[in-house]
């Protein structure tokens, strides 16, 4: 199949009219984006089947961040992940204002021995608590 030079520019033109489209200005960012745990507190001890709290916090330096979350997540048969995200969306400027999440997730061990507890992934700082089920 041979395209005359027409069909070409034509092509060319098109494809970069939306790539052009797809683009957001510099300035401008909207998605969820990963934030550092500042603190963490996980009790040393805990007993099978019982409740162990673990208390996280996490903050955000303006008010384009909204929808704090802290999560939870296993990531092996003992170990688990603390991970903080918030949805940003920025057009320019921000509010001048500190955001932050102070929260509680109940962990329910279900057999004895260690369990252990990463906070955060790279590039942050990362922390790691060890727990003793009984």
């Amino acid at each position: 199949m041979k395209l005359s030079k027409c069909q070409v520019a034509r092509f060319t033109f098109l494809a970069g009219c939306l790539l052009v489209a797809c683009e957001t200005p510099e300035d401008e960012f909207k998605g969820t984006i990963p934030l550092e745990i500042k603190e963490v507190s996980i009790p040393e001890s805990g007993q099978v089947n019982g409740e162990v709290p673990i208390l996280a916090y996490v903050e955000a330096t303006n008010g384009c961040f909204k929808d704090l979350k802290i999560m939870l997540r296993q990531v092996g048969s003992q170990h688990y992940l603390l991970r903080a995200t918030s949805f940003f969306e920025s057009s320019n400027t921000c509010p001048a204002a500190m955001v932050s999440l102070d929260t509680t997730i109940i962990f329910k061990p279900t057999f004895a021995g260690e369990y252990y507890f990463q906070t955060n992934e790279d590039p942050f700082v990362v922390y790691m608590d060890t727990l003793i089920v009984n």
